[in-house]
């Protein structure tokens, strides 16, 4: 299954059959995607025109809303959805609240262990590199 699909089928579960007010994950996920989509036109005119690009150039495509409040309209829904699922989890999930997810977290610290090995491996290695080039 698509990611489309998947999130076409979180849409039917989420939203009643009579509005068309998405809400929670879909919802931000949607907007999220729009904002994505937003990025890559901006990418790809100042790409095609670097000489005329502006950043307001799609103002009247996202009725007069900037590139800066859109972020910051995603970034707040982000929040607010996070939020919102930190209390779900606090009255239904007591035991998960405020936790991440254990595996997540394992990987986590594992990726952190050898980013400090390769940061110290690169440290001794120019450490090296400067002493015997003299």
């Amino acid at each position: 299954m698509t990611l489309k699909k998947r999130l076409e089928a979180l849409e039917r579960r989420q939203s009643p059959p009579h509005t068309t007010e998405l809400t929670g994950s879909a919802a931000v996920v949607r907007e999220i995607d729009k904002l994505i989509a937003r990025h890559d036109g901006h990418i790809r005119e100042l790409q095609q025109r670097p000489e005329t690009y502006t950043e307001d150039f799609d103002l009247a495509l996202y009725g007069g809303e900037s590139i800066k409040d859109h972020e910051a309209r995603v970034h707040s829904l982000e929040r607010q959805y996070h939020e919102e699922h930190e209390a779900w989890l606090r009255t239904h999930r007591p035991d998960l609240a405020g936790r991440g997810v254990p595996e997540i977290d394992d990987h986590i610290a594992e990726l952190d262990k050898e980013i400090a090995l390769l940061e110290l491996e690169i440290a001794t290695e120019s450490g090296a590199n400067e002493g015997g080039g003299g």
